[in-house]
């Protein structure tokens, strides 16, 4: 997060919508990433992934340039605990971010990702494929004919 927010530039034409940074001295400002470190080591519950998840949120909430280390670490004690709950913040964020072409889209391949891992994980290549199938042939392949080989929708 501190590489993040030492890297922050804004552009000049943003200033004026940015929040500025509140200058923290240094000791200060170690103190709040250790209290955010001992957090996160706190609350993981043994899953490295919401560990993951939550500094890439955080990070990602440095990189929008609206933040001060005080709000972010406020931030962070207000995440959800539990991944499921996270998950569901994550798709929030997606639907409020995306135009809902491109939130359907997310959501077809989080689909096909989560369904094929109860075989095998899913390839990338086979993912680009299934996100090819057009949306409107749903009901075509929920038939107990194969609609591909029976010629009844091309891809």
């Amino acid at each position: 997060m501190k590489n993040a927010m030492d890297a922050y530039e804004p552009d000049d034409d943003d200033l004026m919508y940015q929040s500025q940074r509140i200058q923290i001295p240094h000791d200060d400002e170690l103190q709040v990433f250790n209290r955010m470190r001992a957090y996160l080591i706190g609350n993981d519950e043994g899953v490295i992934l919401w560990v993951k998840l939550a500094i890439r949120t955080m990070i990602e909430r440095v990189r929008g340039g609206f933040y001060n280390l005080k709000d972010l670490e406020a931030d962070l004690g207000r995440l959800p605990r539990d991944l499921i709950d996270f998950y569901e913040l994550i798709l929030r964020d997606i639907e409020v971010r995306y135009s809902p072409s491109e939130s359907e889209r997310t959501r077809a391949a989080l689909m096909w990702v989560v369904g094929a891992s109860s075989i095998r994980p899913l390839a990338l290549d086979e993912l680009y494929e299934a996100l090819c199938i057009p949306p409107e042939s749903q009901s075509q392949l929920q038939s107990s004919l194969d609609p591909i080989s029976h010629s009844r929708f091309r891809i």
